[in-house]
This record gives C-alpha cells, sequence and structure tokens, in this order.
C-alpha cells in the first residue's frame, strides 16, 4: 500500500507532534464529576472542561472496539499481576496498547514501587484537559432509577446536562521518549492512534451522554525529535470561533500543519480497523 507524504508526516515516530482539538456538543454530558452528581465538570469560572485522562480512556475503548487492541486499564485488572507475566517494561509496554502511548505519568514497574524506572511507563502521548470556550447553561433532568430503595419503591435521580459546548484543547508526542524507549510506538500505532481520536465521540457514546463530535483535530509536526516551538505557542495559531468554525494561522519554520479533517479518510484506508464498522 502506498501511503501519502502527508500521512508518513503525521505518523512519523521520529519527529515531535502537538494537537490543538477542538469538539462540539448539545444536550451533552462530556466528562461526568462523582463530587457533583456526575453533573458536567467545572472550572472556578463555570466553563466545563473534559479531563485528559477521560479522553486517553476513550481513545483506548475505542482502539479495543476498532482494532481489537489488548488494553490494561480494565475493571477488575491486578496490575501487579500482569507485569509479573513480562521480563521488562518494554516488553508489556508492545503488548498493551494503552501502555504503548497513554501510560501513566508516575507508574513504575516491578516489585519496589519507590524505584521508578527511566524507561518506564510514562506515556508517550499526552493529552490535556479540553475547556469550553463560554459557559453554558446546565439543564437538569429527573430520571427514574431502574432500582429499588429498601421499601420497594423506585428511587429518583437528576442528570445534569450542558446545553451547548465548543471546547479546545491540547495535546503532544513525545518522541524523545518514544527515541529512548527504542521506539516502541511506530507508525502503525500513531496512525491507529489518530483514527481512534477522531472516532472516539462516535464509538464512545454512551459514556459521554448527550451529542459530542470532533469538529478538527490540528496537527502541528515538526521537523526533529525536541521540537521548535512550544505547545503554548503552538495552540495561539488555531482560532476557534463561538459556534465552533475552525481556522489556522500559518506555521513557522520547521512545523508542518495538518488538519485531521482532511485526512481521515485516507488514514483510515491506511490503517483500516480490523474489526467491520456498521455502515
Amino acid at each position: 500500500m502506498t501511503i501519502t507524504n502527508t500521512i508518513a508526516t503525521i505518523t512519523n515516530p521520529a519527529v515531535r507532534h502537538d494537537f490543538v482539538i477542538v469538539m462540539r456538543g448539545e444536550l451533552c454530558n462530556p466528562n461526568g464529576d462523582p463530587n457533583a452528581g456526575n453533573a458536567p465538570r467545572q472550572l472556578p469560572d463555570n466553563r466545563v472542561y473534559t479531563t485528559g485522562t477521560s479522553l486517553s480512556s476513550r481513545i483506548n475503548q475505542t482502539a479495543e472496539l476498532l482494532y481489537g487492541a489488548k488494553v490494561l486499564y480494565k475493571h477488575g485488572t491486578n496490575l501487579d499481576e500482569v507485569q509479573k507475566q513480562y521480563d521488562t517494561p518494554t516488553a508489556l509496554m508492545t503488548d498493551f496498547w494503552d501502555r504503548r502511548g497513554n501510560g501513566g505519568l508516575f507508574a513504575s514497574y516491578g516489585k519496589d514501587k519507590k524505584n521508578a524506572i527511566e524507561v518506564g511507563f510514562r506515556g508517550i502521548y499526552r493529552l490535556y484537559p479540553m475547556v469550553s470556550l463560554e459557559v453554558p447553561n446546565l439543564v437538569e433532568q429527573a430520571i427514574t432509577s431502574p432500582t429499588t430503595n429498601s421499601k420497594g419503591k423506585r428511587t429518583m435521580g437528576n442528570a445534569t446536562y450542558a446545553d451547548r459546548v465548543v471546547a479546545r484543547g491540547t495535546g503532544t508526542y513525545n518522541a524523545c521518549l518514544n527515541i529512548k524507549r527504542g521506539n516502541t510506538v511506530d507508525a502503525e500505532y500513531m496512525g491507529q492512534w489518530l483514527v481512534c481520536l477522531w472516532q472516539h465521540p462516535i464509538m464512545t457514546a454512551s459514556l459521554q451522554r448527550g451529542e459530542w463530535e470532533i469538529v478538527d483535530v490540528v496537527i502541528a509536526t515538526h521537523n526533529n525529535a525536541y521540537g521548535n516551538l512550544q505547545l503554548s505557542k503552538v495552540d495561539g495559531l488555531v482560532t476557534v470561533e463561538g459556534n465552533g468554525v475552525v481556522s489556522v494561522a500559518d506555521a513557522p519554520e520547521g512545523i508542518t500543519i495538518t488538519r485531521l479533517s482532511d485526512v481521515i479518510d485516507d488514514l483510515t484506508v491506511a490503517y483500516p480497523p480490523t474489526i467491520a464498522q456498521a455502515s
């Protein structure tokens, strides 16, 4: 299969890639807060946000659905027991999708958790919180629980939604760390990761309650592993209007800009899901 120059650029594991992600939703709960009755998470200024951990988890779940990926972080998983089955951290990371790219920042390998190994499980991909551009209105809805209380009566609860949300967030791929690991992440993994990033609002729709879609992902590819520009400066190249329209300024020398919406079809052809999608 011939892979276009653009696809080869954004799936090059030897150089740094930064991401500006824009999403839009209506009557949705992008990321519930368990300390607030699972209402949308809010900043002190009342804007809503989605954590990077939540986004990473949904990407991992999408990889499991689309590519049959082996995901380490699952309910009931005993990480210590899993680690005992592998001789090295690299062997474990190669086997599990999420450990290859979205591993915990301070996790260690082996019995002694006080001594984190340099080639441990720091995430090569890091996603940061997505924050709404404006303060949405929160809508509460009374719901009837399918369970009953001690008196045999059905219990009532509330579900809280944001009426309209346009949110943006950032992320980065650390090529230096990948090279230090011995190129654990390759072009195939990166291509699949980008497909799952685009597809996750579709494949994990039941987790976010309501309409929630990706508008676009702006990918800034540097021409070296270390990078030529701070992530905040890359983020500054992208303008998002209140209705979700995305515009991108010219990139400085040494950086190539790609909009994922322009290449997602070719990317999916280059790295097709191994599990058939419903038409």
